[in-house]
């Protein structure tokens, strides 16, 4: 309440001095005196007690008051504090504004911000001004009048009603603002005030509870302050359970206890609970409270309670073995569900209470709804908004009970309450919703897609589902949903729960997969692939598929070591649309999936098996997504992924290995932080020395064996466009577990074998290597190369040799291939990626020779030893030397790649002869990671 400037705006022994005024009605001519400060004066309180002031009367209270300039000939002013010096200000003006905003602090809402009473407030309204015989236009304020009226008009029809609060020319002296709005709270009360019962109902048996301790209190009301109006806040019920209370509009909290024999007399057992609710005019006055026993462990009630009406109320439980439901009394029961049963309903009317025990929680979820019919009294119609409908759970929680009540939305017959879901461990959790709605809560549309492996709606399939539950459950019948329309989709309305839905389509395998509907966030629909015969050709083959719904992104990935799985670039068409079973191919978007034919065991070996994972950034858990194989025979297996980690978001699904036909999951389906990759596709090429020279091309057969000397994969002759395992002329790619590895290459019409060994594979290094051939007919007796060539990446390196004569790189390289060094030349310059540089020496050549290679492109991040180059040297006798670079230790790193550019292969001392051979050259290998490049000894 505002006390600004109180003292001056109401001097001590105002009051006092007032009183002792002759009331002189002829001041205010056919109004009623009704002096807020005068006791005596009753005629507001006696009209709230002839109910013609109601809850919902609309008041106006009109002020008078003096508008004379201050100070003046005849006029004081008044002052801020008794010195004249102090600050001028205009009384009637101040006391305006105070009245003004008390009104709206004060009697419009209450001290919690809720709205109480309908004023409006105005000043020198022309209407209340006199003389009453001039026009309104000329009314004008008495001097030195400051006049409170209040008016409004009488409940039920009756006439418009005026009374004066306080009138400055009757008694002399200016009001107090917060006294009078505090007189008209405290005279108006009982008018916001009702006669309320409270019904006290045990547990769970739902009869009275006699002598039960109720105690009422609002919300918001300051601590051990009677309301103003209030008669009666608490009691004891009567033989029936109930008590009769008179309670100010507001929000209150009714509690009732009762104290019950138990096994130990000093320690007598009480049963408790309570009930929140509105007390208001529109709205019925009553309220019933649930009184409950205390629970034993894995035990909840669910009670339901509300006022005199509605009379038909139902509720109902969803639990993991089904549904129960109340029923009026003397109805016939539904059939029963496993750990929870109606204890009871109510014989007729209202007030319940209604309810269900589940006498052991078990992991999963229940679903706790109500539903009533509206209750017509004349034209006035009473819901759940209008019944201080409450729902109790006892035994969630804690030991105190956790309730429900004041529910959100407009309108509907259903209240939906929460969710109380058991996690594995036992944890209780409740999701509340507290909202009334029109369709019975626990279902939703779902959208059910069916499409083909080229991502083709399957029209007229028939659809239809299964709700899946717990072996106590009794058996669920077979929902037929109907056909899929042109597009390939049908919609149903299905309760929340986890079903399996059939799909069959005529020359399509049957499909079934697994469908979860719950609220959101979890997508409301499921995606079906189907599939045709026409896909195997062997008994063996293997088709898994990844379905999902929603917007999700995900990816399949399926790791075939020793082979290759094509996987399109994105927008790329498929080169094999028109064969279906084409096999080690990944098809489709959604869904996507993969024809694993079996390996050639004549080509791949090694203990490895084809591995399965999938990547989602997000969604993996609420897209209803699942893995599904099929053979010949028809659906395999339908894998869903395991629940999120606690720890974290695992955006990664380790699905499993492929083992005897089947994909293996036992204790390796899991979730991932991190990718689960076990390798990478690599890709092997063969190069040309000289390809703009060269006639024929490399024909080489490739095996790639690990460092034990296990076969991985041999080919023959390098895949051709019609193969399987074909990616690009000259290129042999297959998916590679990280490892150590040794890889040949040999052709007959090419200097070979050529053998790369212990390539160290890991996630960090470039998943390529390219392999520089050099044909037997370029080289005569007098001519050697140098070959260097190494994975896709980086771009460039750059073969160098360095003399007392000058430096020849392929910066320097020209058109003629000469160089400042006689008798070398550059031959090949590629920088593309994978090489070759080639070099060549010619006799006579004379000298000392430091041979290196360059990183240029260190923007590329890529390091020379995660590049796998490889410096070659060919004689016309054959590969007469071969430089790969070995580990090193103490290399220095920097953001992930190696800092040292250079590699410093071998020096090399030539002399003059008539053949460039063995005779002639001397090489002294050197293979070190070197921060500059190596300088000639003077």
């Amino acid at each position: 309440m505002n006390t600004t400037a109180n003292t001056a705006a109401s001097r001590p022994g105002t009051a006092n001095a007032a009183r002792s005024a002759e009331d002189n009605p002829s001041l205010h001519p056919g109004r009623e005196l009704c002096y807020y400060f005068k006791p005596t004066h009753t005629f507001l309180a006696h009209q709230v007690e002839l109910g013609n002031i109601k809850y919902d009367t609309a008041l106006e209270i009109e002020v008078e008051h003096c508008t004379m300039t201050r100070p003046a000939i005849s006029l004081r002013a008044s002052y801020s504090d008794k010195h004249a010096q102090a600050g001028q200000y205009n009384r009637y003006i101040r006391n305006w504004e105070m009245l003004e905003e008390e009104v709206h602090s004060n009697l419009e809402n209450d001290a919690n911000g809720v709205r109480m009473w309908s004023v409006k407030v105005s000043s020198n309204n022309p209407r209340i001004l006199g003389p009453k015989a001039q026009p309104e236009a000329l009314r004008k304020a008495r001097l030195g009048a400051f006049e409170i009226i209040l008016s409004w008009q009488s409940a039920g029809g009756g006439s418009r009603q005026q009374i004066v609060l306080f009138s400055k020319l009757n008694s002399l002296r200016f009001p107090n603002p917060p006294d009078v709005v505090e007189y008209l709270v405290r005279t108006l009360a009982p008018a916001r005030s009702t006669r309320f019962t409270v019904y006290a109902r045990e547990l769970p048996s739902g009869l009275g509870c006699r002598g039960a301790l109720v105690n009422a209190e609002q919300e918001g009301a300051p601590e051990g302050r009677k309301p103003t109006g209030v008669e009666k806040l608490r009691g004891e019920s009567d033989k029936n359970g109930q008590i009769e209370l008179v309670l100010p509009f507001g929000v209150f909290m009714a509690t009732a206890e009762i104290y019950r024999g138990g096994p130990d007399p000093a320690n007598p057992e009480v049963s408790s609970g309570h009930a929140k609710f509105d007390v208001h005019g529109q709205l019925l006055k009553s309220v019933c409270v649930p009184v409950c026993p205390p629970m034993a462990p894995g035990q909840v009630r669910v009670a339901c309670t509300w006022a005199e009406f509605p009379h038909e109320v139902s509720m109902a439980v969803k639990t993991p073995y089904g549904i129960v439901r109340s029923h009026p009394a003397g109805e016939d029961e539904a059939p029963g569900v496993p750990h929870a049963a109606v204890e009871c309903v109510p014989t007729e009317g209202g007030f319940g209470p209604i309810s269900v025990l589940i006498d052991d929680l078990v992991e999963g979820r229940y679903h706790v709804f109500c539903k009533c019919k509206p209750y017509a009294v004349g034209s006035k119609m009473f819901g759940w908004k209008e019944a201080n409908a409450q729902v109790t759970l006892f035994g969630v929680g804690g030991s105190e009970p956790l309730s429900f009540s004041r529910m959100a939305g407009d309108e509907g017959d259903y209240w939906d309450i929460c969710f109380i879901e058991v996690a594995a461990g036992g944890k209780v959790s409740v999701r509340e919703f507290n909202a009334v709605q029109v369709d019975e809560p626990g279902n939703r549309m779902v959208t059910i897609v069916v499409r083909d492996m080229s991502g083709q709606p399957v029209a007229g399939a028939k659809v239809s589902c299964q709700a899946e539950g717990r072996d106590e459950q009794v058996a669920v019948e077979v929902r037929d949903l109907g056909d899929t329309g042109a597009d390939g989709t049908i919609e149903a309305l299905l309760p929340l729960g986890e079903y399996t839905a059939n799909v069959t389509a005529a020359e399509y395998i049957r499909t079934t997969v697994k469908l979860v509907v719950d609220l959101d966030p979890q997508v409301a629909g499921v995606t079906v692939p189907m599939v045709k015969d026409a896909c195997f050709v062997g008994s063996s083959d293997l088709l898994c598929v990844l379905s999902w719904a929603g917007d999700a992104i995900a990816k399949l990935v399926i790791e075939t070591p020793g082979r290759l799985l094509k996987v399109p670039e994105e927008g790329e068409e498929d080169p094999y649309g028109s064969d279906p079973s084409r096999s080690m191919l990944l098809r489709g978007t959604n869904p996507v999936g993969a024809l694993l034919a079996p390996p050639d065991p004549n080509l791949c070996g090694g203990d490895f098996t084809d591995f399965i994972w999938v990547e989602c950034g997000e969604g993996m858990d609420v897209c209803n997504m699942q893995l599904s194989v099929f053979t010949k025979d028809g659906l395999l297996q339908t894998m869903v992924p395991p629940p999120e980690l606690l720890d974290g978001t695992s955006t990664f699904w380790a699905v499993g290995e492929v083992v005897n036909g089947m994909v293996d999951t036992v204790g390796k389906s899991t979730r991932a932080v991190e990718c689960p990759a076990r390798g990478k596709t690599f890709r092997i090429r063969t190069i040309p020395a000289r390809p703009e020279e060269c006639e024929t091309a490399i024909s080489a057969e490739v095996t790639v064996e690990t460092a034990k000397g296990d076969l991985v994969r041999s080919w023959k002759n390098p895949p051709k466009p019609d193969d399987v395992d074909y990616s690009r002329d000259g290129e042999f790619a297959l998916f590679l577990p990280f490892g150590e590895y040794n890889v040949e290459a040999t052709d007959p019409m090419w200097f070979s074998p050529l053998r790369m060994e212990s390539i160290n594979f890991t996630k960090s290094a470039v998943p390529s290597l390219g392999m520089c051939m050099v044909e037997k007919k370029e080289i005569d007796a007098k001519t050697a190369f140098v070959t260097l060539s190494w994975a896709g990446m980086p771009s460039e390196l750059d073969l160098c040799i360095r003399s007392h004569d000058g430096t020849v790189t392929s910066q320097n390289k020209s058109e003629s291939k000469a160089t400042v060094i006689k008798g070398v030349k550059y031959e090949t310059s590629n920088k593309d990626g994978f090489g070759p540089k080639v070099l060549s020496f010619t006799q006579p050549l004379v000298g000392k020779f430091r041979l290196y290679v360059l990183n240029r492109n260190l923007n590329e991040k890529v390091s020379l030893y995660a590049c796998n180059p490889q410096v070659n040297i060919i004689l016309y006798t054959g590969i007469w030397r071969r430089f790969q670079i070995e580990v090193q230790k103490g290399i220095e790193v920097e953001d992930g790649h190696m800092a040292t550019p250079c590699w410093h292969v071998a020096d090399l001392k030539v002399e003059n002869d008539t053949k460039m051979g063995e005779q002639c050259i001397e090489c002294v290998e050197v293979n070190k990671l070197v921060a500059l490049e190596p300088a000639i000894d003077s």
